[in-house]
């Protein structure tokens, strides 16, 4: 064999190497959502939507605990409209995001607000003061039927969704509280609801 023609194998050897950690590395970024999706699959029996819960939806039951394992919220616990932010490390718009928190505190415009990371993907900062809660086995995004982040939801007592969207800034979500403090339209189009007691689950949840 002469000289060009191992430098061409060799040359072809090091280009599907190259193939291989490149895909390897979209596989690695891939599997949070991969994971969410199969999450959700697994809690609704196969049949999932994954745009997000809808508005005047009721979720189905999920826990949120701090980094002691302490559970801090549920959908039994909620006892006022919530907003609670999806959120995955190396996600850039929801660094973007995050960073525009800084100094909102426990509250955005009166509003509770929750950011929350699945436990077992890794660290995420967020601003000081602001609530860091994390889910377990992707079932909190299952159960707001999401596999995309950043997605901010407002859940109100009974886990009744009073409004939902992929933010593309703070303002986004400073918007979504301010419709709750002032009665206006989500983002559906429907009117945030105050009264959940008559809104039951879906079936199947």
């Amino acid at each position: 064999m002469t000289a060009p023609w191992i430098a061409g194998f060799v040359a072809l050897w090091v280009g599907f190497l190259a193939l291989a950690v490149i895909l390897l590395g979209l596989l690695r970024r891939m599997s949070p959502i991969l994971e969410r999706a199969e999450a959700q699959l697994g809690v609704h029996g196969g049949k999932a939507s994954f745009g997000g819960a809808p508005v005047a939806s009721a979720v189905a039951p999920f826990q949120l605990v701090d980094a002691t394992g302490q559970t801090v919220l549920s959908r039994e616990s909620v006892e006022e409209p919530t907003l609670l932010l999806f959120v995955a490390p190396g996600c850039q718009p929801c660094e973007q995001i995050l960073g525009g928190l800084d100094g909102v505190g426990e509250r955005y415009e009166g509003v509770p607000l929750h950011v929350v990371v699945e436990e077992e993907e890794g660290a995420v900062e967020a601003p000081p003061g602001v609530s860091l809660l994390y889910e377990r086995g992707h079932a909190a995004s299952a159960a707001f039927q999401t596999i995309v982040t950043p997605h901010a939801f407002v859940v109100d007592h009974g886990g009744l969704v009073l409004d939902q969207r992929i933010p593309g800034s703070a303002d986004d979500l400073r918007q979504m509280a301010l419709r709750q403090r002032g009665g206006g339209e989500s983002t559906d189009g429907h009117t945030p609801h105050t009264h959940p007691h008559s809104i039951e689950p879906a079936e199947g949840r």
